[in-house]
């Protein structure tokens, strides 16, 4: 068996073509030639790199990896770059003399067609075809992310074939990111390191096959940019295609797998910056057991764990963005306001999931503070600090109803319990139980409630 690779990068745009540079597309190709001598047994004389090629140089390119091939070569294509729909919705590779009209719509003849591509790959004897794309449709940048493109592709149907493992950075409705924190685009960069250190030999057998690579891609994209999410199309046996193989026996490779082992099990605290104290326990013992230096051992957790540290910063620095806000505008948001958070948001490759909790908290601490400098609060405050507990009752009553818009009616329904304000009720509650030492507000009747074998569910309230 023979293998064989075609690893092209285009970095370079023409300013007036709408396409924003990606200078690590370079550094991408680069570093896949290179885990592919040093991992992949292919040599040398059986890889092409085309750096911002010209698209004659493409086309004969793509001809010479498939043509006179054997059934069992494996063929490899690579592309990093943007990738661009036409009218028609078809998938072109976009090179550095790639045009667009006045309309916007591509000049065809300026791209590579994927279908190109496709004709190649299906005239080829070979049943074992292995592409990998990173690119998605549409370019913008902003906060050291160029974001490639974007659109609505179907990869399977264009590209599809016997005995193929397609691999691509996001779907066909997202953005592929490059980060300023890594040299090379995030996609690439995990595809390299699964075959560099052996890590996406999930199974332990010495053998990295295409599902385990793309089940590694994928958990590690989630862990730095949760909002893209890597394809992959086997046809027929492309799933089981093998890409590498990887030192099962490393003491080091079972030193990393151990890391990110725990790190899979929610033993790393990110907000804390550490493990839990078992896992950090165990993680010791292990590295003492396989001999390997603390320095080393240190490197590999940094380098599994920087993922984790970067999105945690992501969320962080939303986070204080959403502080900042609030305390210069207050809230309710404006809708600019809201759309802006939004966008901001999608920068940092954050989905509404990812930050949903910490925006919840950060309203509830806003809303929280700012009730209890509210004249009603302050008075309820001195009723309570006074130790003056029915006045305070019926002042909690007088706001209760008040804050439920029940005045006229002097009391509250299910409905209105099930959506009285979290905020005013968690003053409420925190005021009582700080000044009565514990023995008095809703959370103390709440757990006496329960003590008593009550639920309130039963009554179809959904209290605290």
């Amino acid at each position: 068996m023979n293998k064989a690779a075609l690893l092209i990068g285009v970095s370079e745009y023409d300013s007036e073509s709408g396409l924003k540079p990606l200078p690590n597309s370079a550094k991408d190709v680069q570093a896949v030639q290179r885990v592919l001598l040093q991992l992949s047994e292919f040599t040398a004389e059986n890889i092409i790199v085309l750096t911002n090629p010209r698209k004659h140089d493409v086309e004969e390119a793509i001809y010479q990896l498939f043509a006179d091939r054997q059934k069992d070569d494996l063929l490899l294509f690579y592309f990093s770059g943007h990738g661009i729909k036409d009218e028609a919705g078809k998938l072109y590779f976009s090179l550095s003399t790639t045009r667009k009209n006045q309309n916007g719509s591509l000049i065809k003849y300026t791209a590579v067609p994927a279908t190109a591509l496709h004709e190649n790959m299906n005239d080829s004897l070979s049943t074992c075809q292995v592409l990998v794309l990173d690119c998605c449709f549409s370019g913008a940048f902003a906060r050291g992310l160029t974001i490639k493109d974007d659109g609505s592709i179907d990869v399977y149907t264009q590209l599809g074939g016997k005995g193929r493992a397609i691999f691509t950075s996001s779907n066909s409705t997202e953005y592929s990111f490059y980060k300023d924190t890594l040299e090379l685009s995030v996609y690439t960069h995990f595809f390299v390191e699964g075959l560099d250190n052996g890590a996406a030999d999930l199974d332990n057998d010495g053998l990295i096959s295409a599902d385990e690579m793309h089940d590694y891609i994928s958990e590690k994209v989630r862990q730095v940019a949760p909002r893209m999410t890597p394809q992959f199309y086997p046809v027929e046996q492309g799933h089981k295609i093998y890409l590498a193989r990887s030192a099962k026996n490393d003491p080091q490779l079972k030193y990393r797998k151990a890391v990110e082992q725990k790190v899979k099990q929610g033993s790393f605290q990110a907000n804390q910056s550490r493990f839990s104290i078992p896992a950090r326990k165990a993680l010791d013992l292990l590295s003492c057991q396989l001999k390997i230096a603390k320095n080393i051992s240190e490197t590999i957790e940094l380098e599994v764990l920087k993922p984790l540290k970067e999105y945690q910063n992501k969320i962080t620095e939303y986070g204080q963005t959403v502080r900042d806000t609030l305390k210069d505008e207050g809230y309710p948001f404006s809708e600019a306001t809201r759309l802006v958070l939004s966008d901001y948001k999608a920068l940092l490759g954050l989905r509404d999931e990812d930050v949903k909790e910490m925006e919840f908290a950060l309203l509830r601490e806003y809303s929280s503070t700012n009730l209890e400098n509210d004249l009603n609060y302050k008075q309820l405050r001195d009723l309570l600090q006074a130790k003056k507990w029915q006045e305070a009752d019926e002042k909690t009553y007088r706001l209760i109803v008040k804050v439920a818009k029940r005045e006229k009616q002097g009391y509250l329904d299910f409905d209105n319990i099930n959506n009285f304000p979290c905020a005013d009720f968690q003053v409420i509650n925190r005021l009582w139980t700080q000044f009565s030492n514990g023995c008095f507000g809703f959370s103390v009747q709440k757990q006496v409630w329960e003590e008593c074998g009550n639920k309130f569910e039963d009554h179809n309230i959904n209290l605290m």
